[in-house]
């Protein structure tokens, strides 16, 4: 008898136990974002993206998000985070890791693509048929291209001979080599630093398209926006490799349902909604002048993109093979396949 009372009270400890046991096995992962967060992508495509994860990965992992770079802020650090484990997700930024993303310059060029929905849907369909490096230790769950970039200054900037000389606020090689074919002098400085770089004259002005324009508070201290396509970039939304294998199969499939190719999407189209919204708020606004290129200028652009691409693939090896995928990706992209 006595037995028998031992075994029934283990076995009501263990009933006591294991729920206990079982919520603590949930992984907690940190998702850590440095833009602002005010930035409509925390609130309308990354956080809703990780609280589905977090509901559909069956109790296995939590994803706890970290606006604001609360976890870190530097843009050009983003990746280390990763690597180092101090979080687990993180949105980087290619092009402040030189050397490292060897391809990621195609998506930089002037003219390649006409919106963010286009940029976002071919970047993730190159990388998902094998055709991108450097991503060999890290686990992109989506990226993000965004539109062509524009310039936005303090003064007045109607053609481009407005440009010549003046201190411009570029992204990575090929928008430099783009500002400096445009008689530009470019920059180099983050994009949480450009808005206060502008209001201290550090920079004549900068390049970004719309929507960053807005969320960095760059359209606050600039009034004048001139349209020239001077190429873009982009991002991505990544993990250390080790880290998304180590995870449980319900969590990766949950991270890998919801992301991808159909996250990306949903990235490209809200930028693509956001921006001719922030264009618009600019023209009716007697604070802000657009002005779109015209007369010798358009030909000046045309001569300058054909330039940079020309530049680009004379110094990449297998350029012309990767321009020629991505304008193939580009072409299913646009028919819609």
């Amino acid at each position: 008898m006595k037995k028998l009372q031992l075994l029934l009270g283990a076995a009501a400890c263990l009933m006591v136990v294991l729920p206990t046991q079982s919520a603590f096995a949930q992984k907690a992962l940190k998702f850590n974002f440095f833009p602002p967060a005010k930035e409509p992508g925390f609130a309308k495509i990354f956080k809703p993206y990780l609280d589905q994860v977090t509901a559909d990965s069956k109790g296995t992992v939590r994803v706890d998000s970290f606006p604001g770079g609360s976890l870190g802020r530097n843009p050009r650090q983003q990746f280390k985070l990763v690597a180092d484990g101090v979080v687990d997700i993180t949105w980087a930024i290619p092009a402040y890791s030189p050397g490292r993303f060897a391809d990621r310059g195609l998506f930089e060029l002037p003219g390649l693509f006409n919106d963010a929905m286009e940029a976002s849907t071919t970047i993730w369909r190159m990388y998902a048929r094998g055709k991108l490096k450097g991503f060999e230790s890290i686990h992109p769950l989506m990226f993000g291209g965004v539109s062509q970039y524009l310039i936005h200054s303090p003064k007045p900037v109607k053609s481009l001979a407005d440009l010549k000389g003046k201190k411009i606020r570029a992204g990575g090689p090929i928008h430099s080599a783009t500002i400096k074919a445009l008689g530009g002098v470019p920059i180099g400085i983050p994009i949480t630093s450009a808005a206060e770089s502008l209001s201290r004259g550090i920079l004549d002005a900068a390049s970004f398209e719309w929507f960053a324009a807005k969320a960095f508070r760059i359209m606050d201290v600039t009034s004048h926006h001139y349209e020239a396509v001077l190429g873009a970039n982009y991002a991505v939304l990544v993990m250390d490799k080790k880290n998304f294998d180590g995870l449980p199969g319900d969590a990766k499939k949950a991270f890998t349902k919801h992301g991808g190719e159909k996250l990306a999407r949903k990235f490209g189209g809200m930028h693509l909604k956001l921006n001719g919204m922030f264009r618009k708020m600019a023209e009716k606004s007697l604070k802000h002048t657009v002005i779109d290129p015209s007369g010798a200028d358009v030909a000046t652009l045309a001569k300058m993109r054909k330039s940079v691409i020309a530049g680009w693939l004379k110094s990449t090896p297998n350029g012309a093979q990767m321009l020629a995928d991505a304008r193939a990706i580009l072409a299913e992209v646009r028919a819609k396949k």
